[in-house]
C-alpha cells in the first residue's frame, strides 16, 4: 500500500482521484496477502464492484512483478513478441527492444503499457518495417521523416493517426534506448479536419 501511494505521489496524481484504486489493493491484500503476486483475473473481479477500479492496481502490480496475468494479457504478449520475430531480421532486436520498453522491462524502468496496446503498435508498425525492409533499409537509424511520411500517405483519420502513435513510440523507445541517434517521427504533424460552420 505504502509503494502505490508513493507512486500515485511520484507522477504528480491527486490520491482522492484514485481512492477507488487504493481501495481496491487494500481489499485485495487484507483478504489475500501481500506476499505473494496477485492473480489479474482476481484485481478485474474485485473491480466489478462500485466505486472500485482495477487499471492502474494491474499496471502498478505489473510494474513491480507482483502480478500474474491473466492468459488473455499472455496471449496479447505472446502475439506481439511473434510478430517481433517475424520482422525482418535486421530489425528484430530494434522490435524486441522497443517491446521491452513498452513492458517497463528495458534498461530504464517505464509505465509498462497494457498487453492489448503493446500488441496492436507492434501489428500497426509491422508492415511499414517490411516495406522499408523491401526498398533495401536494413537499419532503423536510416529511417527518415520521408520515409514515415510515406507511410502515412495512403491513409486517412484515424488509421493515420493511429499509425503515426505507433511508429512515434517505436522510434522514442529506440532513441531512448541509444540503438538511433534521432527520432524521424519528432517534427511530424496531423492536421485536424475542422467542420465548416452551418450557413
Amino acid at each position: 500500500m505504502d509503494g502505490f501511494a508513493g507512486h500515485i505521489r511520484a507522477r504528480g496524481w491527486s490520491r482522492a482521484a484514485h481512492h477507488g484504486s487504493l481501495r481496491t489493493l487494500r481489499i485485495l491484500t487484507a483478504h489475500l496477502g501481500a506476499a505473494a503476486p496477485l492473480h489479474e483475473a482476481d484485481v478485474r473481479g474485485l473491480a466489478r464492484h462500485p466505486h472500485l477500479s482495477a487499471p492502474r492496481v494491474i499496471n502498478y502490480l505489473r510494474r513491480t512483478c507482483l502480478l500474474v496475468p491473466d492468459a488473455k494479457s499472455n496471449a496479447r504478449l505472446t502475439g506481439a513478441r511473434r510478430l517481433a520475430d517475424h520482422a525482418p531480421p535486421p530489425f528484430q532486436e530494434g522490435i524486441h527492444r522497443w517491446i521491452d520498453v513498452l513492458c517497463g522491462t528495458a534498461s530504464r524502468p517505464s509505465w509498462p503499457l497494457a498487453p492489448s496496446t503493446v500488441r496492436s503498435y507492434v501489428r500497426k508498425a509491422a508492415p511499414c518495417l517490411h516495406a522499408w525492409h523491401t526498398a533495401d533499409i536494413d537499419d532503423l537509424r536510416a529511417i527518415t521523416t520521408d520515409h514515415i511520411q510515406q507511410q502515412l500517405a495512403p491513409l486517412l483519420g484515424e488509421a493515420r493517426k493511429s499509425l503515426l502513435g505507433a511508429l512515434r513510440s517505436l522510434f522514442r523507445a529506440l532513441k531512448r534506448e541509444k540503438l538511433i541517434f534521432r527520432d524521424p517521427t519528432r517534427k511530424i504533424t496531423l492536421t485536424t479536419a475542422r467542420a465548416l460552420p452551418a450557413s
